[in-house]
């Protein structure tokens, strides 16, 4: 066997960020399963055969495999949208949290401090409760966030700046499972969201970041998946609603217009809020009835409007800025190079554009072959 420094928890940590079981693994790098539980383990070292090819199938530099133990707290509950997540796809996203504190934000933070989270006192409003709020106290937390980030009761124009402003880190890429638009979790302090790419409307994700928010501030003293209850996600929903588009000037702006389609597509435009929430927004202050709720489902669904409305190809998505904009400063005052970002971030090119919200090309005018293989070669 080889003598070799490679850290059994950093193959464990990437083979779980791939979604791959330990029997899948084994079959990629042609090994047994032992072998791979007893490399997790560190109670084997790997031979030059498998140190070779463990780069090529978990996508990581062979610098994150000879890394320390991962530092980072995994415990904790991460808010999704339904409990029903397979939980390989959970523990993928967990790792996903853990790579964005500790490769990313950790290495930027020998540069740069980031934004302070910036929340006002909920406890007054909130109590002891964990979920199952009421919906008058989902308004006051909305009515009160907005007061103290300088909102007033006005349309947001960008939701994701306002967030990263006030101290949250956002990433936004491709997410592969059907049942979640996005994930959120308190990390050492931080407030970290994922929300999805591959979506054809900039309102849903709008909405959808306004969900995670959501959770962060209602839901941040649940500890385990055990309290996650479906009504929290009812929540989330409701908040996102409350905080896009305030139920007071909603109620005021639509109770003298005609309620159809023609109407909803006005105020879609003005404060970049889907139809179908808007739809249930009426629903839900008993503007409608069910009847009429569930004609205007029928007409979304006929019209083939469910996951693309009318605007939704005009209204332009946020994009989350902030690592972007502190790499380009970094850059600009020659503190870093390009260069410096690929040999001292533990990852692969690929996953440093995906965790920073980099242009695909990004890197296209650096030696990034020479330093692909110096990576390896650690």
């Amino acid at each position: 066997m080889f003598n070799n420094n490679i850290n059994g928890e950093r193959i464990k940590q990437a083979r779980v960020y791939r979604g791959l079981s330990q029997s899948q693994l084994a079959e990629k790098l042609q090994v047994t399963r032992q072998a791979i539980s007893n490399y997790e383990s560190n109670k084997m070292n790997l031979s030059i055969n498998v140190i070779s090819n463990l780069s090529n199938v978990l996508g990581f530099p062979l610098s994150f495999f000879s890394k320390e133990k991962c530092k980072v707290d995994d415990k904790g509950v991460i808010f999704f949208r339904t409990k029903s997540i397979p939980s390989k796809t959970k523990a993928a996203f967990r790792e996903k949290i853990r790579i964005m504190e500790e490769e990313i934000l950790e290495y930027f933070e020998k540069y740069i401090d980031f934004p302070a989270l910036n929340l006002p006192d909920f406890s007054e409003i909130l109590g002891d409760e964990i979920y199952n709020y009421n919906r008058e106290r989902i308004i006051e937390v909305s009515k009160k966030l907005r007061e103290y980030w300088g909102l007033g009761m006005e349309p947001i124009d960008n939701l994701m700046y306002i967030l990263q402003k006030n101290g949250f880190i956002i990433n936004k890429q491709l997410i592969d499972q059907e049942k979640t638009d996005g994930f959120s979790k308190k990390v050492n302090g931080r407030n970290i969201i994922f929300v999805s790419s591959n979506k054809e409307s900039a309102v849903r994700t709008r909405f959808d970041l306004a969900h995670e928010l959501g959770h962060l501030i209602l839901h941040n003293t649940i500890e385990d998946d055990e309290c996650y209850e479906k009504s929290i996600e009812l929540d989330a929903d409701f908040f996102a609603s409350e905080f896009i588009y305030p139920s007071d000037i909603f109620i005021n702006e639509i109770q003298d217009q005609p309620l159809n389609f023609e109407t909803f597509i006005i105020l879609k435009e003005k404060w970049k809020i889907s139809m179908q929430a808007i739809i249930r927004k009426c629903k839900d202050f008993n503007l409608i009835s069910e009847d009429r709720y569930t004609y205007f489902q029928k007409r979304l669904s006929y019209n083939r409007w469910r996951k693309k409305e009318p605007l939704d190809d005009r209204i332009i998505p946020e994009e989350p800025r902030l690592l972007n904009d502190v790499i380009s400063l970094l850059i600009d005052n020659n503190i870093i190079t390009k260069k410096t970002l690929l040999m001292e971030i533990d990852l692969e090119k690929e996953q440093i554009i995906e965790f920073c919200n980099l242009k695909d090309d990004f890197f296209d005018d650096t030696f990034e072959n020479v330093i692909k293989l110096y990576k390896k070669s650690v």
